[in-house]
Order: C-alpha cells, then sequence, then structure tokens
C-alpha cells in the first residue's frame, strides 16, 4: 500500500491521459465498489472474485445501487475506510443468504468461500434448502386443509348422529304417548265393560227373585180360577 500512496499516485491523472474511467493509477484496474481490499494492493486471487460478486449479491440484497466506480484512484482511496457490509445491516432479506454475503465480502480472503465454484455450490444449498422449506410448508398446507375437511367431516357426521338421535328419541316418545293412549282407551273399556256387568248382575239377581216367586203366583191364580168357577156354578 505504500507504494500506492506515493505522490504521483495521489494525483490524479487529466483527462487527456486518463486510460480507462474504471481504471485507477498503480495498475490496479477494477470497479472499487466491488473491488477486495487484496486487490487495491495488487493482490487478487478467486477469492477477490469472490468478494466481487458478494458485493453484487449484497446491492440485490439490499436493493440499494452501487456507489459510481468511475471516480478514480482518488474514490478508491475512500472506499478503503468504508465497511463493505454496512448496506447489510438493516437488510430484511433471507438472514441465510445474508450471511453468505458477509463471508465473501469478508476482508479475510481465507474466510470467504474459496472462488466462484464454492460460493455456487453454497447458494445452491441455500436454494435447495428454500426449496425444501418451501415442499414442508406446502405438505403442512395439504394437511392443514385435510385436517380442516377431517373436522368438518366429523362435525357433520356428529350433527347426523344428534339429528338421527333426536328422531329416534321423537319416535320412541311418540310410541309412549300411543302406548299410555292405548292403556287408557283399554282402562275406559274395561270400566264400561265392569259397569255393564254389575248391572247385569243386578238384572239377573232381580230374574232370580221373580223365579222364586212363581209357584206362589201360580197357586194364587189357581185359587182364583176356582173362585170363578164356584160363582158360575
Amino acid at each position: 500500500l505504500q507504494g500506492m500512496l506515493s505522490p504521483s499516485a495521489l494525483i490524479p491523472p487529466s483527462p487527456s491521459l486518463s486510460q480507462d474511467p474504471m481504471t485507477g493509477d498503480g495498475g490496479v484496474m477494477g470497479t472499487p465498489a466491488y473491488m477486495a481490499p487484496e486487490q487495491r494492493q495488487g493482490k487478487a486471487d478467486a477469492r477477490s472474485d469472490v468478494y466481487s460478486l458478494g458485493a453484487i449479491l449484497t446491492e440485490i440484497l439490499a436493493g440499494r445501487a452501487r456507489p459510481d466506480g468511475s471516480t478514480g484512484f482518488r474514490h478508491m482511496l475512500t472506499s478503503l475506510g468504508m465497511a463493505p457490509g454496512a448496506a447489510l445491516d438493516h437488510c430484511t432479506a433471507d438472514p441465510a443468504l445474508v450471511k453468505i454475503a458477509r463471508r465473501c465480502l469478508s476482508p479475510s480472503p481465507d474466510s470467504r468461500p474459496e472462488d466462484a465454484g464454492a460460493l455456487a455450490a453454497e447458494v445452491e444449498a441455500y436454494q435447495e434448502g428454500v426449496r425444501e422449506r418451501l415442499r414442508q410448508a406446502e405438505l403442512a398446507r395439504v394437511r392443514s386443509e385435510e385436517q380442516g375437511a377431517r373436522r368438518r367431516l366429523i362435525i357433520a357426521l356428529a350433527a347426523a348422529l344428534v339429528l338421527v338421535v333426536g328422531v329416534l328419541f321423537h319416535m320412541r316418545h311418540q310410541s309412549a304417548l300411543a302406548e299410555v293412549e292405548e292403556a287408557h282407551r283399554r282402562e275406559a273399556l274395561l270400566a264400561s265393560a265392569n259397569t255393564a256387568l254389575t248391572e247385569a248382575r243386578g238384572h239377573l239377581r232381580r230374574a232370580e227373585a221373580l223365579m222364586d216367586d212363581l209357584p206362589r203366583w201360580g197357586a194364587a191364580l189357581d185359587a182364583a180360577e176356582a173362585s170363578r168357577r164356584a160363582a158360575l156354578a
């Protein structure tokens, strides 16, 4: 970094001498906002590319546009004092994906995924985890719907059972009322029959009394007939 802070490096090149708006002095090429710390020192490997990918991922997650990287080496020096993952502090994205982005932006290359392939594997694992969570959520939704349908079926069966029990109770109640009415009718018929039987017995007793008086009435009739004949003679 001492060579990068030389007087000639601190003086911005004139527009006529500028080679590329994306290139700063000292032979360091790239957009400062996406450059790894070691890349600014002229040291870069596959993990520096991972840092750049992490910066892009941070933009996507945080929803913020990248700082303009076309102001040359002076902007690069200013960016040295910025926290690369500051945009993720209040990010509302999936914490697992934010964690991947923070690892990519780690100042230490050893703390980052070793290359873009390793990063892609982590992202694929994250995506598989998301797909698995979606599958589990779908299964939970299906189970919930099945449980809801089962509860509705149980409620319908319970209502039908209550209706059947109510109908049976009503039928039994009506049958009991009919039996009571039939018993009252039979009692009334029995009472009428008993009354008729009592009256018939009274008539029978009177008839029997009359039968007992017949000989006496016969003798009286014979005496009367004899008296009539004697009077005629």
